[in-house]
């Protein structure tokens, strides 16, 4: 994992929630680019609804 705070989110909480849907620590290299778009996509999304309200 690179830094121990992802965007907010500490890389121990991400290895546990990885662990219990039981992804294979070996393949957090590959999980960490699709939580980027995942997090960009929803701050994205929560920055258009406050701009409608």
């Amino acid at each position: 994992m690179h830094a121990p705070i992802y965007d907010g989110i500490e890389a121990r909480e991400i290895q546990a929630a990885a662990g219990l849907l039981g992804i294979d620590q070996r393949e957090l290299p590959d999980l960490l680019p699709s939580l980027d778009v995942l997090i960009g996509t929803t701050a994205a999304a929560h920055r258009e609804a406050s701009d409608i309200t």
